[in-house]
């Protein structure tokens, strides 16, 4: 990975590293990343990552098992009969999962944006200088290209510094739509919101564990001004205003 450094102008930080003609295998870099220079963009505790990616692969590892046993009893049963059977265990490890990301403070999250390689350039430059005017997240970040692996598109990863704050959630999103960047419109192809846990536990679409890999799409957290989507936060993470009760689940962030 290589950085945008606060000596260097954003135009120079992108003749520097163009993302569209910098080749992966040839150059050993992955992504050019941009860092948000305020402090209170970021988050403000360290996450745990080696103890979240331990306990959550023992949860992984936990409903493996459950499910090869349901297989081994039940040799004749479908796959679509199995899973279907799990869906309890599977609520349960989503709940599991999500209770572990807070109380390891691995909370960031993150916009995936795949643009086409002719647009890249263009969309990256809007996406350095809103990161460095603080009108995104923490940090952003820019695949480079492949010439091996067959990849029509590039992938842009705008980070939000709590994946639990769906007001932030949403303000950047929001940034991105009046930049641009995003279509707010319906016929447009929604962009999804990921979770940096799932990322930790390789998560990805179409699991071996058939949890869903994305958080949110744009299109949900647009509709109807966010409220439902504040709804949804504040019923697992009630208001410091409110009395204290005992915590509720968070798995209605994790569906």
């Amino acid at each position: 990975m290589l950085w945008y450094q606060p000596s260097e102008t954003v135009s120079e930080f992108l003749k520097r590293c163009p993302p569209n003609t910098t080749i992966r295998e040839e150059s050993g870099i992955d992504w050019f990343l941009v860092h948000n220079p305020r402090k209170s963009a970021h988050a403000q505790e360290q996450p745990d990552i080696h103890a979240f990616m331990d306990a959550g692969d023992t949860l992984l590892d936990d409903y493996r098992m459950k499910r090869e046993q349901l297989e081994k009893n039940n040799p004749g049963m479908t796959k679509s009969v199995i899973t279907r059977n799990l869906t309890n265990d599977r609520t349960k490890l989503r709940h599991q999962i999500a209770e572990l990301a807070r109380k390891m403070k691995v909370v960031t999250g993150k916009w995936l944006i795949f643009p086409s390689w002719d647009d890249v350039p263009g969309l990256w430059k809007q996406v350095c200088l809103a990161v460095l005017e603080n009108r995104l997240g923490p940090v952003a970040k820019v695949s480079t290209k492949s010439i091996v692996k067959s990849e029509p598109c590039g992938v842009i990863v705008i980070y939000t510094k709590n994946l639990f704050d769906v007001e932030d959630v949403r303000r950047v999103l929001l940034a991105m739509v009046n930049l641009s960047i995003v279509s707010s419109r319906d016929d447009e192809r929604p962009i999804w919101y990921k979770t940096d846990a799932y990322t930790y536990l390789k998560l990805n679409s179409g699991n071996e564990f058939n949890l869903p890999a994305s958080l949110y799409s744009s299109k949900e957290v647009l509709q109807d001004e966010g409220r439902a989507a504040k709804r949804k936060a504040e019923d697992i993470h009630p208001p410091q205003t409110k009395p204290k009760e005992k915590q509720k689940p968070v798995i209605s962030m994790f569906r």
